[in-house]
């Protein structure tokens, strides 16, 4: 790809004057359709980009600012097609996360749900990050152990201890052991 230092002196002026008559026009323009002023100074800056790369392509005299707004407006429009493209993925994972959510809840009931996350609430950090990691996330001791910078044993040790407290948790909340040993079944997730 050719710059500004690139190419004759003829070329260089000729773009220079171009973008001294032109970059306000050309800014106003792009601002107006975009709205987002470090999204406009971008898309100015690839039309004169293209302007550059293009320089002997560009019309003479008055051709010259036209042929620039044509530039600007399929920079534009391929800003706009790359930002549908991008909020319809963000929708699309959004629904498909509210989807998830929902579907989860609706496996427990309210009060089994509370108790957990009184449990979760009574964990230090340490002990919270790694059952989240190992129920919520289903990742084994060993990924655990890259996650957070510990030995795998060390975080095989910590899950136990942590599944005993959620256990009698579960158990003095009433819940018979079935349940609570299914609950720890969930979050145990063995090395693979």
């Amino acid at each position: 790809m050719s710059d500004l230092t690139e190419g004759d002196g003829a070329d260089r002026t000729r773009f220079e004057q171009l973008y001294t008559r032109t970059r306000i026009e050309i800014l106003a323009y792009l601002l107006r359709r975009c709205g987002d002023p470090a999204d406009a100074a971008d898309l100015l800056a690839e039309t004169y980009l293209t302007a550059w790369r293009r320089i002997r392509d560009i019309p003479e005299h008055e051709q010259a600012r036209p042929w620039l707004y044509g530039v600007a407006r399929r920079t534009l429009a391929n800003y706009h097609r790359h930002q549908r493209v991008e909020d319809r993925l963000a929708a699309s994972l959004r629904a498909q996360l509210v989807h998830e959510i929902d579907r989860t809840r609706s496996q427990h009931d309210s009060r089994f749900s509370d108790v957990i996350a009184n449990s979760l609430d009574q964990l230090s950090t340490a002990d919270r990050e790694v059952i989240e990691l190992a129920a919520y996330d289903q990742l084994t001791p060993a990924e655990i152990a890259v996650v957070i910078g510990k030995s795998p044993g060390a975080v095989r040790v910590q899950l136990h201890r942590v599944r005993r407290a959620l256990r009698l948790d579960l158990l003095r909340a009433g819940y018979p052991t079935a349940t609570s040993l299914e609950f720890a079944e969930q979050t145990n997730t063995g090395d693979h």
